[in-house]
């Protein structure tokens, strides 16, 4: 018990790490949270306090009917198989917010989560203004190009991201830092917004282009 304790928060912590990494790390941490989760059934053995209906969270009900109705609407579906079966395993990554709820054990340890997604997602933006700037970063990704300054995921997570963290910082300032220190969440909340709207392809680009024609 006590070693599954100490695995869980590993695994809690590094998938707060790996969301801003790209995809093989969420991959990994995904595969690391399955490991957790078994865990988590034989020792807590969550069966055991569901009594009635009403105690199962509603998070994972709602996920549950919505993954039902999906499959059965491939019953009159005109989609190929294949890429009905790539959809259908797409959306079932849903359950993994239920299964987080499930493996956070308190509300210090999901202050901890929330606070490294942010602060981890801070150095990716620090990395994407260095790319701006011409700063070539190694282990970066090359699937898109250098000047869209995404250094691990694509240019349409890495704002999505940016929108979260910038949430998370205005709601959680008060609890993260001190009077003396809130305003540095003033400051990388700032960060995150301007490289959405300068940094990458944001109007400035467009300018550039109508300039340039």
């Amino acid at each position: 018990m006590h070693y599954w304790r100490r695995l869980n928060l590993f695994v809690l912590y590094f998938f707060a790490i790996s969301v801003n990494l790209g995809a093989a790390f969420v991959s990994i941490s995904k595969l690391f949270i399955l490991f957790s989760f078994v865990g988590y059934l034989i020792f807590k053995k969550p069966w055991v306090k569901i009594k009635k209906f009403e105690s199962i969270p509603m998070t994972l009900i709602v996920i549950c009917v919505a993954m039902v109705w999906i499959c059965l609407s491939t019953l009159w579906s005109d989609v190929n198989p294949k890429e009905m079966t790539s959809a259908i395993v797409r959306h079932t990554r849903l359950l993994i917010i239920p299964v987080l709820f499930l493996l956070i054990p308190t509300r210090q340890i999901c202050l901890k989560v929330l606070a490294l997604i942010s602060l981890s997602h801070v150095i990716v933006v620090c990395l994407s203004f260095l790319m701006y700037f011409g700063f070539h970063i190694p282990l970066t990704q090359n699937k898109q190009p250098f000047e869209y300054a995404v250094p691990f995921t694509s240019s349409l997570e890495q704002p999505v991201m940016s929108t979260l963290v910038v949430v998370l910082f205005w709601c959680f300032k008060e609890v993260w830092a001190s009077k003396r220190l809130s305003f540095l969440c003033y400051v990388f909340a700032g960060l995150c917004v301007v490289n959405v709207f300068y940094v990458m392809m944001g109007p400035h680009h467009y300018i550039k282009d109508i300039y340039n024609t």
